[in-house]
């Protein structure tokens, strides 16, 4: 029983940190990848519930360098869809959250967001709620 106590400890070990890193935390921060262009564009009309929590901005993979302030979002991987920039890269979101509205562009890919989850720039989530919040669910849809 010792070896599979060990056994265990060393590949929780080895887990926890890449599972810590691709959980959804506030300084994650997203990179471009190039890709070849596709003519598959994946999206809804529109999200209701859907989770939203914050990152530092920088160089997003539409290709742009945005700032904290900026009212800028990253879609989850299968909305963000493929080529480079991808499909949805500069499109208009409206997103509404305890009767507050704002609109905000696609310039960024979540990977390790689940379909219909959205990252936002700390500006963009501050105006919907405090940080220390952490992750508010709220309806979204393209303008």
């Amino acid at each position: 029983m010792r070896f599979s106590s060990t056994l265990i400890s060393c590949l929780l070990a080895l887990i926890l940190p890449y599972a810590a890193a691709v959980e959804h935390g506030p300084k994650r921060h997203h990179r471009g990848i190039s890709r070849q262009a596709s003519s598959e564009q994946t999206h809804v009309k529109r999200v209701s519930g859907g989770k939203m929590t914050f990152y530092d901005v920088g160089q997003g993979a539409c290709g742009a360098t945005s700032k904290g302030s900026d009212f800028v979002a990253a879609l989850s991987k299968e909305q963000y869809g493929d080529g480079y920039p991808g499909p949805n890269c500069w499109k208009k979101i409206t997103i509404t959250y305890q009767g507050k509205s704002a609109q905000a562009t696609i310039v960024d890919e979540c990977p390790g967001c689940a379909y219909g989850a959205l990252d936002l720039s700390r500006g963009l989530f501050d105006y919907f709620a405090p940080e220390s919040t952490g992750v508010i669910y709220a309806d979204w849809e393209f303008s």
